[in-house]
């Protein structure tokens, strides 16, 4: 059975204002959430890029320290039940498709002992400036590493936008 990604809404919130604040160049952050019993990704939180993050027109470099400390605090206050899962980050020119650096990044992010995440999703998000500019809806895409017997590949992700879970109380993170 194929699994799900799940994104709160307000993960979506994070990304328009984030890419509000830098237009024409690339942001983004890490994605924060879990697993449910089913083994369905649940994306709740997501980070901006911090301070000393490096915003470039075709590339995006976090502020590492600024994203571990608020995964740090997020692992901390829900008792390791919020956890890393993988990264976010804007293309403003409005490709939903990985560039090589991208992919680059998915491999390094799986293999990272310290990530602790062995298929861990990027996010790509297409702004809203760039749908007005060519008349097309705003959009997103997932992808993650899906290990087959002599490779390894990347695999496009289905992400159902929520609200809310049944008998879950998403924990209130101001960041």
């Amino acid at each position: 059975m194929e699994k799900k990604i799940f994104i709160f809404a307000s993960v979506i919130g994070t990304w328009r204002k984030e890419a509000k604040k830098f237009l024409f160049k690339e942001t983004g952050g890490i994605l924060i959430g879990y697993k449910d019993k089913s083994g369905n990704h649940v994306i709740t939180h997501a980070t901006g890029p911090g301070p000393n993050a490096y915003h470039g027109l075709t590339c995006f470099e976090a502020d590492h320290k600024y994203c571990q400390s608020i995964l740090d605090y997020i692992f901390d206050l829900t008792r390791g039940e919020l956890t890393f899962m993988g990264d976010w980050h804007t293309h403003p020119w409005g490709a939903l498709d990985l560039s090589s650096r991208d992919y680059k990044t998915l491999i390094e992010l799986a293999s990272d002992n310290r990530a602790k995440t062995p298929r861990p999703i990027i996010a790509i998000y297409r702004p809203e400036f760039y749908i007005l500019c060519h008349s097309r809806k705003h959009d997103f895409a997932a992808y993650s590493l899906q290990y087959s017997s002599n490779s390894l590949e990347t695999k496009s992700l289905d992400l159902e936008i929520i609200n809310e879970i049944s008998n879950y109380t998403l924990p209130v993170i101001d960041l």
